[in-house]
């Protein structure tokens, strides 16, 4: 992910997550920086779609790691996927474009 762009992240679940509400979250340095749920993303089965945009990608700081995760509910239970850590990449010229 370059910092700054618009970048869409399919997250695939596993069979046994079928969330009927969800969370999808970014954090770095221990802060979340970026925070979607249902209603900022799309589902189709097990296969959640997220646009991030501009500003959202301008929160992160280049070369420290982004750890991702879903978190979400199914009836009473609450359930969570592994962490995933991405890099984002640097950028020239600052801002939204």
């Amino acid at each position: 992910m370059i910092r700054g762009t618009t970048p869409t992240l399919t997250l695939t679940l596993s069979n046994e997550l079928d969330f009927e509400s969800y969370f999808v979250t970014f954090k770095q340095e221990g802060f979340t920086v970026i925070e979607k749920t249902e209603e900022t993303s799309t589902r189709e089965g097990k296969v959640i779609t997220v646009q991030l945009t501009q500003d959202d990608t301008l929160r992160l700081k280049d070369g420290i790691a982004v750890e991702i995760q879903v978190r979400g509910k199914i009836g009473g239970n609450a359930y969570a996927t592994k962490i995933k850590k991405i890099y984002p990449e640097a950028i020239l010229k600052e801002g939204v474009i």
